[in-house]
């Protein structure tokens, strides 16, 4: 017996961006294999975003041993809500450009970007 799933690819895409970043997927199978009839889907809720949108900020939470202890909108928010108090936790965002840097090295652009005003106040840049 021939495995259905054998028969179906997925396509997906993913976009990591200085901002935000999102994905996408399609299912490709014979009924639609003209690519102008093909739907994609995307991811529209993330935790904590002000609204419905198909990407998440680009931003990380880590906690005091550097592990991930939040991300996109979600990380933001619990910085805003930590800002002051809790300096075991650092926010850091617009990263992109420091994953190409060479072992050991930093890009121009530093990995932690401070808040600003308008970040401070919940609004998104």
């Amino acid at each position: 017996m021939e495995n259905p799933v054998s028969e179906h690819r997925i396509v997906v895409g993913i976009d990591v961006g200085t901002h935000a970043s999102g994905f996408a997927w399609c299912v490709v199978d014979p009924q639609n294999d003209d690519a102008s009839q093909r739907k994609p889907h995307f991811c529209m809720q993330w935790e904590s975003q002000p609204m419905t949108l198909p990407k998440n900020l680009s931003a990380l939470l880590l906690n005091e041993e550097g592990e991930t202890a939040a991300w996109g909108y979600e990380a933001r928010r619990r910085a805003l809500a930590q800002h002051g108090s809790d300096q075991t936790h650092q926010y850091r965002a617009a990263f992109k450009m420091d994953l190409m840097a060479p072992s050991g090295q930093q890009n121009e652009t530093d990995a932690e970007e401070p808040l600003s005003g308008a970040q401070r106040a919940g609004e998104d840049r």
